[in-house]
């Protein structure tokens, strides 16, 4: 399946966007916090189109959580099924409507996620062991430049990304890389984080991979795998747009 270029920047931005949203956006929420559950013990360069657009209201942007662990809701609360020495994938079907109830926040975020089913074709809990803002202060620590990070597929599945361009900020705890699947010269993926909390796209035409990640809790990801045609098809919002071309990380 082919995506225009547009379209792919539109989601590249969308993951950037959310590293303003990390830190501020759920903070404002009225939704009164669901009563917490009992948790779960873990068991060279491309040119890139610009002009493209985005709206605002994005229902991955209107569920970011906080920058904090929300007060009263449960960590880590499925059971793991799968595991690496670098991520932890949990069993359930996240789309169904009694996991939903589990991995929400609130009902507000509860009802977001059930209205986002239709447009998706899965949904996973997955647990991140290493943050990518980890591997960004070993990398200097070590005197480098961060060149590659990895992350979660469905299922077991793992992507290592290769970085093609990094914005970070001084201390290295919050920023975005961009970059691409090797081997894959139209894949684009975008991650934004702010310490533990990570938000990502990875668009990949060449074999079909087209994914979203989002913050739950520090170190959780709730996972979406989606039709592009579909998920794209966002009402509403004004839009994000950038003239920016984005540059190879130095």
């Amino acid at each position: 399946m082919k995506v225009p270029a547009p379209a792919k920047f539109a989601l590249a931005v969308v993951a950037a966007a959310l590293l303003a949203w990390l830190g501020v956006h759920w903070r404002g929420r009225s939704a009164p916090a669901k009563p917490a559950a009992t948790a779960v013990a873990p068991a060279p360069q491309d040119k890139m189109q610009t002009g493209a657009t985005v709206p605002v209201t994005s229902p991955l942007i209107a569920q970011t959580p906080p920058s904090a662990p929300a007060p009263g809701v449960a960590l880590r609360p499925l059971a793991v099924v799968k595991e690496s020495a670098a991520h932890a994938w949990t069993a359930e079907d996240a789309r169904a409507p009694e996991v939903v109830r589990k991995i929400a926040h609130n009902e507000w975020e509860e009802r977001r996620l059930l209205e986002e089913n239709p447009r998706i074709t899965g949904r996973q809990l997955v647990y991140r062991k290493e943050p990518v803002f980890i591997a960004v202060e070993r990398a200097r620590a070590a005197g480098e430049t961060l060149r590659a990070f990895t992350l979660p597929g469905f299922d077991g599945r793992e992507l290592e990304v290769e970085v093609m361009r990094a914005d970070l900020e001084a201390s290295g705890l919050s920023g975005t890389l961009t970059g691409r699947l090797p081997g894959l010269g139209e894949s684009l993926v975008t991650i934004a984080f702010k310490q533990g909390r990570e938000a990502f796209t990875v668009v990949s035409p060449e074999d079909g991979t087209f994914l979203q990640g989002h913050p739950r809790e520090p170190g959780e990801i709730i996972l979406s795998s989606f039709v592009p045609d579909t998920y794209l098809s966002i009402p509403g919002g004004e839009p994000i747009r950038t003239g920016e071309t984005p540059k190879a990380a130095e």
